[in-house]
């Protein structure tokens, strides 16, 4: 299991600090009437193994493995990820398949590569959040 802490912020980096510095409503400006906002992925905290999942989470990893073990994919590990926004006590759950190509790179461990070469990051967690490669399609 692994927690992911998720929060919608304002783009702006002004706008942002206004609001959390309640420059808002004292008389200065008014808040925008509409606010561009980012989704922001603060932290990913794998959760002990000594924790059980509830019953209908559990039920729910169940289906997914069987799904996969009927196609095939037999070691083919799924995890269960909370997603949780501001220590809200729900959570939107996702059983999520770990691809092979993703278990090989993250089992090399090799530095992150900028696309013209010129520089490189470690395998950290910090840096896999941030990294695009991430996002692309493995096989």
């Amino acid at each position: 299991m692994a927690r992911v802490d998720v929060c919608l912020q304002p783009s702006d980096i002004n706008v942002f600090h206004r609001m959390y510095t309640g420059w808002y409503g004292k008389g200065r400006e008014a808040e925008p009437e509409q606010i561009e906002g980012m989704f922001q992925i603060n932290a990913v905290t794998p959760q002990p193994a000594s924790l059980t999942p509830r019953p209908h989470r559990l039920l729910n990893w169940s289906r997914v493995r069987e799904s996969l073990c009927a196609d095939g994919q037999t070691s083919t590990p799924v995890i269960i990820v909370e997603f949780i926004s501001n220590n809200y006590e729900g959570a939107n759950t996702l059983m999520l398949p770990i691809s092979p190509g993703a278990l090989v790179i993250a089992k090399k461990k090799e530095p992150f590569v900028s696309a013209s070469g010129d520089s490189s990051d470690p395998m950290t967690p910090a840096t896999c959040l941030e990294s695009e490669f991430l996002l692309a399609p493995m096989t």
